[in-house]
């Protein structure tokens, strides 16, 4: 009875700790994702855009590797969800860099990757989404 009980209580507390170690790694992504929302970016015309590109591209590589090494300890649902939101987001980042690309020099492409960055990124929340509630499982 006491090792029934010692085990269930280990696993309450691996449980515990996945949920806030996934919590915190999915939290910073939902802030990155507010900081990089195509709307955000891409209407400060001004240079903002510009300028906070590189500071959203230094957090989410530093991000994209600890949900890497969050996710392979977990659950192959949790593994598939992060392969796909890396991947979702690294296409959202990319339009964005090819929007602010344009508003500089004018080729033309920008209408169409601004569309394609919103729905990456609109697929993106949904996928944070998705991942918070696998690792709350």
């Amino acid at each position: 009875m006491l090792n029934k009980n010692a085990a269930d209580l280990r696993r309450a507390a691996e449980r515990a700790d996945r949920r806030a170690r996934g919590g915190s790694v999915i939290g910073r992504i939902r802030l990155l994702l507010l900081d990089a929302s195509p709307d955000v970016l891409v209407v400060n015309i001004n240079g903002v855009g510009d300028a906070a590109m590189p500071d959203v591209l230094k957090r989410w590589y530093s991000l994209r590797e600890e949900l890497a090494t969050f996710a392979e300890g977990d659950s192959v649902d949790v593994r598939a969800a992060a392969r796909e939101l890396t991947v979702v987001i690294e296409n959202m980042l990319n339009r964005l860099g090819g929007v602010l690309f344009d508003q500089k020099m004018h080729t033309g492409s920008g209408p169409e990757l601004l569309r394609a960055s919103r729905e990456h990124y609109a697929d993106a929340r949904a996928l944070v989404d998705k991942l918070g509630d696998l690792v709350r499982e």
